[in-house]
């Protein structure tokens, strides 16, 4: 028996739908760019319904970055595409993230 990497990331669950949060430098900076892409696009999208399709679309392209390829059309299947309940998924995904680093360090802290 040798050593094998360990796959990273944690279990969510989305709208009923399992999927694997992934862990890692790479996940932290999806997360950041988001952040900062996000905050960007806030001051400069015209407050329209284009300005909201725009928002969607990265807002979409992000989650479907986190969780995998067809991750929002999966977890909005049958939904009308909210704007706003698309901002909370991907703040629960951003909490739940934040959450499993900081009890990943305290254990290696021990």
């Amino acid at each position: 028996m040798g050593f094998e990497f360990k796959k990273r990331g944690f279990p969510v669950e989305v709208a009923g739908h399992p999927f694997t949060l992934e862990t890692g430098t790479a996940a932290a900076r999806k997360l950041e760019a988001f952040g900062a892409e996000a905050k960007r696009l806030a001051g400069e999208l015209p407050k329209t319904a284009e300005g909201m399709e725009t928002a969607w679309g990265f807002l979409a392209g992000t989650l479907d970055g986190l969780l995998g390829d067809g991750a929002t059309d999966t977890i909005f299947a049958g939904r009308e595409h909210d704007l706003f309940d698309l901002v909370d998924v991907l703040t629960y995904l951003c909490d739940a993230y934040k959450a499993q680093a900081a009890a990943a360090t305290a254990q290696w802290a021990s």
